[in-house]
């Protein structure tokens, strides 16, 4: 997904998962390194001329997670784009939830892009997060995953949740 001159220092997502303490709900985050989410912003702003490049176009979506989670026992695939929006410095992220069941917790997805903050109720099919702006690409803590551009699942407690 990235030019070869590009390499990156570390993963482009850490997935973190965090026990109830409380009240607080059991909860799995992602957190992408700021390389990461740059790289694929940023070839929204330039055409590309380069007809093998990884965006042919700045108008195709880009794939920015795609991964596993666990939820009542059951494996959840979580994929998230990045999705031109009208305004080229914006995009909509489209993230798909995909259960082999219904789920049967309440749950809320939230995604915390440097200082805004959307949160979506969580269910098993597609939701959008709309019209997104740019993140602070803060390079603070030497690019590692960083918690100021996060996804996060949270789930009411009861069950098991967390990995296998």
């Amino acid at each position: 997904m990235l030019e070869p001159t590009q390499p990156l220092s570390h993963a482009p997502w850490t997935q973190v998962h965090l026990k109830p303490r409380g009240k607080a709900r059991t909860r799995v985050e992602f957190h992408f390194s700021p390389d990461y989410v740059s790289a694929l912003w940023k070839a929204n702003a330039l055409p590309r001329l380069d007809t093998r490049a990884a965006f042919p176009s700045p108008h195709h979506e880009r794939l920015l997670l795609d991964d596993v989670i666990y939820i009542e026992d059951k494996t959840v695939f979580v994929h998230a784009w990045l999705v031109p929006a009208v305004e080229p410095e914006y995009f909509h992220l489209r993230v798909r939830v995909a259960a082999p069941t219904l789920l049967t917790r309440n749950g809320r997805l939230s995604l915390h892009w440097g200082s805004h903050q959307y949160s979506l109720p969580l269910k098993a099919g597609v939701v959008e997060f709309e019209d997104i702006s740019p993140p602070n690409f803060s390079r603070y803590h030497n690019n590692l995953p960083s918690h100021r551009l996060r996804l996060s699942f949270e789930f009411e407690s009861g069950g098991k949740n967390g990995k296998h």
